[in-house]
């Protein structure tokens, strides 16, 4: 799915019926790796990126669910300074960005 205002390319649904929980680490080598209808080049969105997705007159979903089946809370390329053992994501129950250990299992959704 592009997104006219950013013009990035969301992944529409990871892992299919069941979206793909993985660890940090792990979610950054799944987007490196993905081909997906023949294109590469995806990657973890920036936290930023996450941010755009959300809806602030919306709330548990806080996105539209009709273009983000499934969305709970992804996994950020980021990473929280002089921390590494934590990562951003964003919850997209409440629409907030919040600190995750990076060994914990989010979902994921890569970009392009």
């Amino acid at each position: 799915m592009v997104d006219k205002v950013t013009g990035l390319t969301w992944e529409r649904q990871n892992g299919g019926e069941n979206p793909l929980w993985l660890s940090w680490d792990d979610a950054k080598a799944y987007c490196a790796s993905l081909v997906l209808d023949g294109q590469s080049g995806w990657r973890l969105p920036t936290v930023k990126e996450l941010q755009s997705l959300v809806d602030v007159r919306s709330r548990q979903p806080a996105t539209d669910p009709a273009i983000f089946p499934g969305v709970g809370e992804l996994w950020a390329s980021s990473g929280i300074a002089n921390d590494p053992t934590l990562a951003w994501s964003v919850s997209f129950e409440q629409g907030q960005t919040v600190p995750t250990v990076v060994t914990v299992k989010d979902q994921v959704r890569c970009v392009r």
